[in-house]
């Protein structure tokens, strides 16, 4: 096991999960502000709220990733 996994925890599996995840957001989030951008109308704060939600999940994790 690296050492990573070992100092937040973690299996293999459950870092995956919740790495792959932070990085579905942060497309998401890139994808919402790219559409913002084209058409200013729409997702006015989408990206700026699914940013602020990542970073709540990433500082409240007993992890810390």
């Amino acid at each position: 096991m690296s050492k990573h996994l070992q100092d937040i925890k973690l299996t293999y599996c459950e870092h995956a999960r919740r790495s792959a995840g932070i990085g579905i957001m942060l497309i998401s989030a890139g994808v919402l502000a790219m559409v913002h951008a084209l058409l200013p109308d729409l997702f006015v704060d989408s990206s700026s709220r699914l940013i602020r939600k990542l970073n709540n999940k990433i500082e409240n994790s007993p992890e810390n990733l």
